[in-house]
């Protein structure tokens, strides 16, 4: 008699985790490429922009990775919208008061008040606030990009 096989819960789509790595990948090349434009006096600095191939080609590359990030934050945005108004799906990640309520009820878990953890759907609240933050940090991530690359128009 073989051993059950496992049955796999399949939590995200190609498109999603292409997404993930899309994400990922223009993240680091963008700490990669901005910190040692941030503190280019420092030795490590001006080794990593030499590796990469000058001044030139790392803020070639960092703006490049920027756009990319900023046209990914763009589409998420869209696609969540059209998913809601126009698809009528509800928004799982978007935080509610049963979050609340159930970051209340961890916490008494967590502190010996409470027998039992809260009952959670599909995403915790945890998960829902690192995607919040995701989302708001990239938001502000461009934002702040945009107005150092455009500091005279910004600034006027």
């Amino acid at each position: 008699m073989s051993a059950p096989t496992a049955e796999r819960l399949r939590r995200f789509t190609r498109r999603h985790i292409l997404n993930h790595w899309v994400m990922i990948v223009s993240f680091i090349g963008l700490v990669i490429t901005g910190m040692p434009q941030k503190f280019a006096d420092q030795a490590w600095a001006k080794g990593v922009v030499m590796i990469i191939g000058g001044v030139e080609r790392t803020r070639w590359v960092h703006h490049f990775l920027g756009t990319i990030m900023a046209l990914q934050l763009v589409w998420h945005l869209l696609e969540g919208l059209w998913l809601h108004v126009v698809r009528r799906l509800p928004m799982p990640m978007v935080p509610r008061l049963k979050d609340v309520v159930d970051f209340r009820d961890q916490v008494r878990f967590n502190l010996g008040v409470a027998d039992a953890p809260p009952a959670m759907g599909r995403y915790t609240f945890a998960e829902k606030l690192e995607y919040l933050a995701l989302v708001w940090g990239t938001a502000l991530m461009v934002a702040t990009g945009l107005m150092l690359l455009y500091p005279v128009r910004f600034s006027s």
